[in-house]
């Protein structure tokens, strides 16, 4: 079976996959700037159960990495900063790297330091 490897800018990914609001804690990170709901989602207790019981293909994982904050599509537990859930799915067989604001360009490719 073959992947595809997509990059996305931030607002590549929040024109893409609207996310769903954290409804366990009204004060989640992530916030939208409309209405201040966090969307962020933790990684333990009734919040990583209900994003477990989520589609995977909805599932989205911030990670602090090497080259700073990043958003990969999937459950990942190493570096994770918390969980995320949009409403629309990503493709089969595609794995998505969003380069945060703070450590990409206009164009989405990462700075060079």
């Amino acid at each position: 079976m073959n992947t595809t490897d997509i990059f996305l800018t931030e607002n590549e990914f929040d024109k893409q996959y609207p996310l769903r609001r954290n409804h366990f804690d009204p004060n989640a990170g992530w916030g939208t700037e409309t209405d201040g709901e966090g969307c962020l989602f933790e990684a333990y207790g009734e919040e990583i159960e209900f994003v477990r019981k989520q589609d995977p293909a909805t599932v989205w994982t911030g990670v602090d990495s090497d080259e700073g904050p990043l958003l990969l599509s999937g459950l990942h537990y190493c570096d994770r900063i918390g969980f995320l859930v949009s409403t629309k799915p990503r493709p089969a067989n595609t794995w998505v790297t969003v380069r945060l604001d703070s450590c990409s360009d206009e164009d989405g490719s990462p700075e060079k330091q």
